[in-house]
């Protein structure tokens, strides 16, 4: 449930963040592209562990398919306290603007982060 519960806040983080804080930036110009004709084929009509294991999916597809290319802009922020934070923001803002699935996804994702009840850390 830890695994849902990143995903879902990477998400949601993606979604919260205004796109001004990014502006200076763009995210490799495939990455994007890629991660919404992924997202654009998950079937909705799944449970929310198979949601969250498609999305989890399409990015680390994405991920590892463009490692170069994600290292390299991290690398370009050297002063970003938190790198894949920014990464967020960056495909974040792109895919609000120009992927209509994400917005779908990120929705139903944002309904599971907020009907969950928060989790106590184990010990």
């Amino acid at each position: 449930m830890n695994h849902l519960r990143s995903i879902l806040t990477l998400i949601t983080l993606l979604a919260l963040v205004p796109a001004g804080h990014a502006q200076h930036a763009q995210p490799p110009s495939t990455m994007p592209v890629e991660l919404c004709e992924c997202i654009g084929a998950i079937d909705l009509s799944g449970s929310d562990r198979e949601l969250d294991l498609a999305v989890r999916h399409c990015l680390n597809l994405v991920m590892a398919k463009h490692s170069r290319e994600v290292v390299g802009l991290l690398q370009r922020y050297p002063g970003q306290d938190r790198a894949f934070f920014l990464l967020g923001q960056l495909l974040g803002s792109t895919l609000d603007r120009t992927c209509p699935q994400y917005l779908v996804i990120k929705d139903r994702l944002h309904l599971l982060v907020t009907d969950q009840p928060p989790t106590l850390p184990s010990t």
